[in-house]
């Protein structure tokens, strides 16, 4: 009598157990894993339901780019630190334009574009690194200046834009250490100062972020010195809701626990979840939006050390630029 087929012990198809090796395993990894084992594979698709997986790596090629938005119509548009311009993505990850590209002859050029909001009518701001300032901007090729107005604000860093409702919400921090956060909020046309918030007390304030992400009445702010998630009302300025604390740990392949963030740098929100990338960590965690884990998504390659994580929700693909380098990309992921 011939033997038995080797079979796989049930619990190795368990919910917890998949759930924990999708955790510590590269992108990569996992399909490695599924391809050589038929109840891995079969346990991974799945168990991953719903979940994030990677389906295009190293797409474009920008020089330390830090932002991605989603565009109107389908598809991003990234900002390209030295390269001085803004390049526009297909939803499949094909660049199809290039948004005021830059030139020596146009003294309207952007220098340093680190993120953009859309307003409408063929404009956008756009936040200039260096200087920090906020320009209103032309994106059709026209005779005129592609400079419509700039927005300085005094004795701050400007970081990230985005539009809510009728009103523009700039991130900024303080010149220096402790790197204070504030939200200012402009009027979306004309950039009209209105008010602020975010640094009124001790529990709204936030330190060193560098990215937010609206969605409805809510604004999400990353706060990279705080290893929190804060989440005000930009309508009013309250603090609604505050979670994370910082996780260490003792082996540099592996971050802090789900649920914890170590250096939470990029984040986007959208279908329910609130997605957070980690510099310190290099990863991305998805979560629900009581602040729950619900998945991790963690990079180990040695490229990506200096983990950009910029993220942006565009349908059921979250974008998220690589290596903060002068040769990083972009890689897509999709809902499974």
């Amino acid at each position: 009598m011939a033997a038995a087929p080797p079979r796989t012990h049930r619990t190795l198809e368990s919910h917890d157990l998949v759930s924990y090796a999708l955790g510590f395993l590269a992108p990569n990894e996992c399909y490695e894993a599924a391809a050589i084992s038929k109840p891995f594979a079969r346990a991974f698709q799945t168990r991953t339901k719903g979940m994030f997986r990677i389906v295009r790596r190293n797409v474009g090629l920008f020089r330390y780019a830090s932002r991605a938005t989603a565009m109107p119509g389908g598809g991003v548009v990234i900002a390209d630190y030295n390269g001085g311009d803004l390049k526009v993505f297909s939803p499949q990850g094909e660049q199809v334009q290039v948004l005021c590209p830059f030139s020596r002859d146009r003294t309207d050029s952007l220098q340093t574009p680190a993120a953009v909001a859309f307003v409408g009518n063929g404009t956008a701001w756009v936040v200039e690194a260096v200087p920090s300032k906020l320009v209103l901007m032309r994106l059709d090729e026209t005779e005129e200046s592609r400079k419509i107005k700039e927005f300085n604000p005094p004795g701050a860093l400007v970081y990230d834009v985005a539009v809510a409702d009728d009103e523009l919400l700039v991130l900024c921090s303080t010149l220096g250490y402790p790197f204070i956060g504030k939200i200012m909020v402009l009027d979306k046309e004309s950039g009209e100062f209105r008010r602020e918030f975010g640094h009124t007390s001790e529990d709204c304030a936030f330190r060193g972020a560098e990215c937010m992400a609206v969605d409805g009445a809510l604004v999400y702010v990353a706060a990279k010195y705080n290893h929190a998630v804060k989440i005000f009302t930009h309508a009013d300025g309250v603090l609604r809701k505050c979670f994370g604390r910082q996780g260490l740990s003792d082996d540099e392949r592996r971050s802090a626990s789900p649920g914890e963030f170590n250096g939470p740098c990029g984040i986007a929100v959208g279908g329910g979840q609130i997605i957070v990338s980690e510099r310190a960590g290099r990863r991305i965690q998805v979560l629900s939006l009581e602040g729950e884990p619900l998945q991790v998504i963690r990079y180990f390659e040695e490229s990506l050390e200096y983990f950009g994580g910029g993220l942006c929700l565009e349908g059921n693909r979250l974008w998220c630029l690589g290596p903060l380098t002068d040769r990083n990309h972009v890689d897509v992921f999709v809902r499974i």
